[in-house]
């Protein structure tokens, strides 16, 4: 679990720190990440309160798929029945709008402390359970699938695939960026007297991307 986690949902709905403590080691490393999944699932209305619902991506796919109303849909990999005209309709305008762009800058670091995993920030995921039990029972098990080797991009979904093959994908990796230094000033995790400096991240990584 990212540290920023602790930090950036209601303690009163899910306080991720009751899992971090000494005497718990797998708190954090599977204990957390199942409960949460339990919570967006058993409480729906959540989605429609915090992006942090919406966008989690936790492991067990199939759950996922019935449970969350915004990614699978966005993605293109919700369940469609295939005599959904509308919902086939959606979907392709959903790709056609994606494909508009010329050209996609996507920013991740090992140290963003929000996304976990951190490679989420380039499309990237866990690998598959087939439960919310086993995100628990089998998270040191879990791999990293990247961005290009996932379903969406393979089977060109919303048209990441096609948008890479035109040369206008792009995953810049950098170091040491925690997640709302992308976007603003922000106190460091271990050393909460310093602060990230946006400018300088968007001075250095951001404007030379663009055009």
């Amino acid at each position: 679990m990212a540290n920023y986690e602790l930090q950036m949902f209601p303690t009163d709905i899910f306080d991720f720190a009751t899992y971090q403590n000494d005497s718990n080691p797998a708190g954090l490393r599977g204990q957390a990440q199942r409960a949460f999944a339990e919570l967006s699932v058993n409480k729906p209305e959540l989605h429609e309160q915090f992006a942090f619902v919406n966008l989690g991506r936790f492991p067990a796919n199939e759950v996922l798929l019935e449970s969350n109303p915004f990614l699978p849909a966005i993605n293109n990999v919700n369940k469609v029945d295939a005599d959904d005209n509308q919902a086939l309709k959606d979907a392709e305008r959903r790709k056609q709008n994606f494909l508009k762009l010329h050209a996609a800058h996507f920013f991740g670091s090992p140290e963003d402390g929000a996304a976990a995993p951190w490679q989420t920030s380039f499309f990237g995921r866990y690998s598959y359970v087939d439960s919310l039990e086993e995100i628990e029972t089998k998270f040191e098990d879990l791999t990293i699938v990247g961005g290009r080797d996932t379903e969406e991009f393979k089977n060109d979904t919303f048209g990441l695939k096609t948008l890479d093959e035109r040369g206008g994908l792009f995953f810049h990796e950098v170091a040491d960026v925690p997640h709302t230094c992308w976007i603003t000033d922000w106190p460091l995790l271990d050393d909460p007297t310093k602060t990230c400096a946006f400018q300088d991240i968007f001075d250095k990584y951001i404007l030379p991307a663009l055009p």
